[in-house]
């Protein structure tokens, strides 16, 4: 059984980190989630139901938005970031399905990557929480949004993460 039990099939994140067969560079709507390694809280803290990011917690945020710049043909439509992960709503070809366009997978990477390098900086710059390994877990999680319906429910648990996390099963 997924170690996130019934709350991660409610929301659509499945105990394989892939689809079999599937090609994740198909146009579509998918919904991503990213934990640190060790699940470790560096990213800022959750007070009165809110998000406050730390200085790290607002650079991986803000590289996002920068996706798009990056990989064209790919946008974020939502996100959240929390203390030990972060959840985004990433489309793939939406606008030019029939244009070639980056996967998933490589849009993670390059995502992971260049957060990984600007905490590195902060850790030696600003003084940023040093990490044992890695600053992110291998893999991550995914679902592929099915319909409105799916992706207005998912907008929903992106904004209301914050609110959710005494319950949520990445808190300590």
């Amino acid at each position: 059984m997924d170690h996130h039990g019934s709350r991660n099939r409610r929301y659509g994140i499945t105990s394989r980190l892939r689809l079999r067969g599937y090609d994740y560079s198909t146009p579509g709507t998918y919904f991503v989630t990213i934990c640190t390694e060790g699940r470790a809280h560096l990213f800022g803290d959750i007070i009165d139901d809110e998000m406050v990011c730390s200085l790290a917690g607002k650079m991986v945020s803000a590289r996002w938005t920068e996706i798009p710049s990056q990989f064209p043909g790919i946008m974020v439509d939502a996100w959240v970031t929390m203390p030990n992960h972060v959840h985004a709503l990433i489309g793939i070809g939406l606008e030019y399905p029939e244009q070639p366009h980056a996967s998933l997978s490589d849009v993670l990477q390059w995502y992971k990557s260049i957060t990984t390098m600007l905490y590195i900086r902060g850790v030696r710059s600003g003084g940023w929480p040093r990490v044992d390994g890695q600053l992110w877990q291998v893999g991550f999680h995914d679902h592929i949004v099915r319909d409105d319906r799916d992706l207005d429910r998912i907008r929903t648990y992106i904004e209301e993460n914050p609110a959710r996390w005494k319950q949520d099963t990445f808190a300590p």
